[in-house]
């Protein structure tokens, strides 16, 4: 079969076309320090790729959920412990209360003392941070416990946050995790109103001598 001049110059034209786009190719590679630069390069190894890219991309997330989590933490770890310190001055202050020789200004100032820890401690319990409330479950937007009655406004919920493929963990201490119930708060007022009690007698003697 004789080839015409017509189909040489095209021949020639397609082949000058392919080594220009494999050219191409091979320069953007250079360029780039890529193999893969367009899923026409290699369709197989571009899914791969993609996947490995999701893949990276979901494992940075889960480390900055780690990451949060940890801080989270930190911060319940750092109001329990001062939970815990306030408890202690509140058992100290009341076995002090206990002592039968103490006078009328030492007891006024260890009920005005135990007023002011409780305070503390509900101020503690009802800690908000970046505008939520710490111990309230998975209701953040109210505080955990009410300041006059001590009930309870939180839920037991707990917030889980992903940090691994289907692995979640909780990032959060409910206000029953840290006092179990109220009776801490309604158990320390019957203790003042007892040391108040004692007070006003106290009093009540001093004046009749």
């Amino acid at each position: 079969m004789r080839v015409t001049d017509s189909q040489f110059n095209s021949i020639m034209q397609r082949a000058l076309m392919d080594n220009n786009i494999r050219l191409n190719r091979v320069f953007e590679q250079m360029s780039t320090g890529k193999k893969l630069n367009h899923l026409s390069d290699d369709p197989i190894a571009a899914v791969r790729l993609e996947g490995l890219k999701k893949n990276i991309s979901d494992n940075q997330q889960y480390q900055r959920n780690i990451e949060n989590v940890q801080s989270q933490l930190t911060r319940y770890e750092t109001n329990i412990n001062t939970l815990e310190e306030l408890s202690q001055q509140v058992n100290e202050l009341l076995l002090q209360g206990k002592n039968g020789t103490l006078d009328t200004e030492s007891r006024a100032g260890i009920v005005l003392e135990l007023k002011s820890l409780k305070t503390e401690m509900l101020t503690t319990l009802n800690q908000k941070t970046d505008g939520s409330y710490l111990f309230s479950g998975t209701d953040i937007f109210n505080p955990a416990i009410d300041t006059v009655s001590y009930a309870f406004n939180a839920n037991g919920d707990y917030r889980q946050t992903k940090v691994g493929d289907e692995l979640y963990v909780s990032s959060n201490f409910t206000i029953a995790d840290v006092i179990g119930s109220n009776a801490i708060f309604t158990d320390l007022d019957a203790a003042i109103a007892e040391l108040e009690t004692a007070l006003r007698d106290l009093k009540l003697r001093s004046i009749r001598r």
